[in-house]
């Protein structure tokens, strides 16, 4: 179940068509076998402030995380990394304009036993599919 979250400044999660690069990732990793296209699950969130070492410059920050829940060789999460990096490198290129973005992006690897989730309120005709919360309130 490998979920990518980023990290991005505001005029980066502005410039993004999220949806669209999100998609294309998952698409590519699911084609390459790092996963079944159903298990990949993304999203950004908002980094308010921010500072690049020590600079002055305004530069930009994209900071993505490939977190992976079953276990796999360095050489397969480094090949995972890389296309993430990619695709994230590729849409700023495409929507930043001249803006001085620093992209990055890690792996890392959380052991299933480690990782634990539920679903609260799944549609009806999905519950026999997921460990879920019954609400009871």
């Amino acid at each position: 179940m490998p979920h990518i979250i980023v990290e991005a400044t505001q005029r980066v999660h502005r410039s993004v068509e999220w949806r669209r690069v999100f998609t294309e990732i998952h698409i590519e990793l699911a084609s390459k076998g790092y996963g079944n296209l159903t298990d990949f699950k993304s999203r950004v969130a908002l980094t308010d402030d921010w500072v690049v070492a020590d600079k002055e410059e305004p530069c930009d920050v994209l900071f993505a995380t490939l977190h992976t829940m079953n276990p796999r060789p360095d050489d397969v999460l480094q090949a995972m990394t890389h296309i993430v990096h990619e695709h994230l490198s590729q849409a700023l290129e495409r929507c930043t304009e001249g803006t001085w973005v620093q992209c990055c992006v890690r792996a890392q690897a959380t052991a299933r036993n480690l990782y634990i989730k539920t679903h609260v309120s799944p549609p009806v005709d999905l519950e026999s599919q997921f460990n879920y919360l019954p609400r009871a309130c």
